[in-house]
């Protein structure tokens, strides 16, 4: 997109890169397609509406989405506020006001052109909603996990770092992935996907078994045996089972006092344990 956008300026023209709805624009447009003046802007908190807004990460087509979802409802219970967001992304039992939504976030995702992009994409799954992803990390773990590598046809000189480049560079090029953070010389150096797009491809890698996400208190896997890479999202408590014989990735965010009840790593049974 922005490629395309840069063919087609001038010599001397300057894309510009639309910007998300801040806080306040977004409570606004939820609200006024929410309600037509049934609630005021704040209202947010007590409606327990902040972290559905959150979750759409300014994008005007999700606050739409939601907003029209729960239109019906005569009260905005957080407990509605979660189903709304689980149905955004899912694609069972999707009305026509989520479908649009819903199919956005899947042709964005299926327009990826090979696998290894969606793998990229996926990857984003092992950081916290809100982490912004150092470039630099990011595309060393890429490497590691043997997630891109030099095709057929490429250029003799071309290395897998290049590929992990190219394709960094395509997802946010397509506004798949958000850049955070510039440095002086044009390189992006944080990233992270949206808010919407973050939980559809959650949902995605778990369904794939790409990637296993474990948060706050929630309950353990079932089928252990078959987990590949494990991301433990503010995880003090967390009761890890002894054996994850195939365990080859693992990444643990823990919470803010984490240290009184982090998990119990036993690193010599993870034999595969690589990255």
């Amino acid at each position: 997109i922005k490629k395309i956008a840069r063919r087609c300026s001038s010599a001397n023209g300057r894309v510009y890169k639309m910007k998300t709805l801040d806080d306040n624009d977004s409570r606004k447009l939820f609200f006024e397609v929410f309600s037509k003046g049934k609630y005021s802007v704040a209202d947010a908190t007590e409606l327990k509406a902040s972290a559905l807004l959150e979750k759409c990460g300014g994008l005007p087509l999700a606050l739409e989405s939601k907003a029209k979802f729960l239109k019906s409802e005569e009260d905005l219970t957080k407990s509605k506020c979660e189903d709304a967001c689980r149905k955004l992304c899912a694609p069972e039992g999707c009305d026509d006001t989520l479908g649009r939504m819903h199919g956005v976030l899947a042709s964005s995702y299926e327009s990826l052109c090979s696998l290894v992009l969606q793998q990229c994409l996926l990857y984003f799954c092992m950081f916290p909603r809100g982490h912004r992803v150092r470039r630099n990390p990011l595309i060393r773990r890429w490497l590691a996990e043997g997630l891109v590598h030099v095709q057929p046809g490429d250029a003799v000189s071309t290395t897998p770092q290049d590929i992990a480049i190219e394709n960094l560079e395509t997802l946010i090029d397509r506004s798949i992935i958000q850049s955070m953070e510039v440095s002086t010389c044009g390189n992006v150096k944080r990233c992270q996907p949206p808010g919407m797009m973050l939980e559809y491809i959650v949902r995605k890698s778990m369904s794939q078994n790409f990637i296993t996400l474990l948060c706050g208190e929630s309950e353990t896997a079932e089928e252990w045996d078959y987990v590949r890479r494990l991301s433990l999202h503010d995880y003090c408590a967390a009761k890890l089972p002894k054996g994850l014989s195939r365990l080859r990735t693992l990444a643990v965010f823990p919470a803010g006092d984490a240290a009184k009840n982090e998990p119990t790593l036993d690193f010599a049974k993870y034999d595969l344990l690589r990255v």
